[in-house]
């Protein structure tokens, strides 16, 4: 299946400057092998159907069941913005696991599944390469590796140190003072287009997060892989297929669920609509720190210009318990009056 990156493709009736291998090669680790011309694919692009998916807050606990029993997957019509997506994510999951690394130490294997006999595959493959080589090469994270094979469309990263043993536990303690907290790797809008829970419910088109701010991922990854190196995480998960929603049920145990209120980032991202706060897929982390530590954690991010938005504490009875109301305009001035005086003292 290694052709398709040395093929020339014409997609919508345009034919491409460039074939895969050509995109990929300022990024890969180490230079390509000259091969022999592999023909001309032609595809055209499946473009989502413009609308916006607005869904009922009474049915979060039933869509969380739905995306939990759903798998990952790529849909073709976001295939660039998933691209972008799964890196994120792949180098998020890296941040809890043993090892000596920076973010340039992480070479990724990219691993692509298509089917070249159905129409959009190709087109969607074409315009993943282009997102991938775009979103690493800021962050000098390179390709190591390129894995083509016939499937169901989807594409997904991994890195070295991706199977080496957790650095951090992957469930909540049960210390009910401790804070758990949400870090937005991106700066990205929430929506829920191609999402997982939009297609649990059948539900295609909308519009999808972008993921197009390596420079900010950057700066998340260098704060919290501190914190992970120097013990201040208790625990911590990656936000990625499901949303934050899936991420605390993945975290939560027996003695230890979660009080979490999505107030803040609610205010801070002017979104009214809770279920986009909780199941868009906007690449992040859940970290659980000692309340001894919130105000060094707060410094952290705050030296880094890196937004977070503590949630609430862990429950004694192991469930979810999310307070999805948004907090009305006075009540943010009121805070905001009390902090500043806080401050002033």
């Amino acid at each position: 299946m290694t052709q398709v990156l040395h093929s020339k493709y014409i997609i919508d009736g345009v034919p491409r400057e460039l074939t895969p291998a050509e995109i990929l090669a300022p990024v890969m680790e180490k230079a390509p092998e000259p091969a022999p011309a592999a023909g001309t694919i032609v595809d055209e692009t499946f473009d989502p159907a413009p609308r916006s998916i607005s869904l009922d807050p009474a049915h979060i606990g039933d869509y969380l069941q739905t995306v939990m029993a759903q798998g990952r997957h790529t849909p073709v019509p976001f295939a660039s913005q998933c691209a972008r997506a799964r890196i994120a994510t792949a180098l998020i999951d890296t941040l809890w696991r043993s090892g000596n690394f920076r973010l340039d130490d992480l070479p990724l294997t990219a691993k692509w599944s298509f089917n070249p006999d159905w129409v959009g595959d190709m087109a969607a493959f074409y315009a993943s390469v282009e997102a991938v080589a775009d979103y690493i090469d800021p962050l000098n994270v390179s390709i190591r590796r390129i894995v083509c094979e016939r499937g169901q469309f989807d594409v997904r990263f991994s890195t070295p140190f991706s199977g080496a043993p957790l650095l951090v536990d992957d469930l909540f303690h049960p210390d009910p003072q401790s804070w758990i907290a949400y870090v937005p790797f991106d700066t990205s809008d929430y929506r829920l287009g191609g999402s997982q829970l939009a297609c649990g419910l059948g539900i295609g088109g909308g519009v999808c997060p972008q993921v197009d701010d390596p420079d900010y991922l950057m700066d998340c990854f260098e704060v919290v892989r501190e914190l992970a190196e120097d013990g201040v995480l208790l625990s911590a998960g990656t936000v990625f297929s499901g949303g934050i929603m899936a991420a605390l049920e993945r975290l939560r145990c027996e003695d230890a669920g979660c009080t979490a209120d999505i107030s803040d980032i609610m205010s801070a991202k002017a979104e009214s609509d809770p279920v986009r706060i909780l199941f868009s897929e906007v690449p992040g982390a859940i970290i659980q720190i000692r309340d001894s530590d919130f105000d060094y954690v707060d410094a952290e991010f705050l030296l880094q210009d890196v937004a977070w938005f503590p949630l609430g504490h862990p429950s004694a009875d192991g469930q979810l318990h999310v307070d999805v109301s948004a907090k009305s305009g006075i009540q943010t001035i009121l805070e905001s009056l009390m902090q500043n005086a806080e401050g002033e003292d």
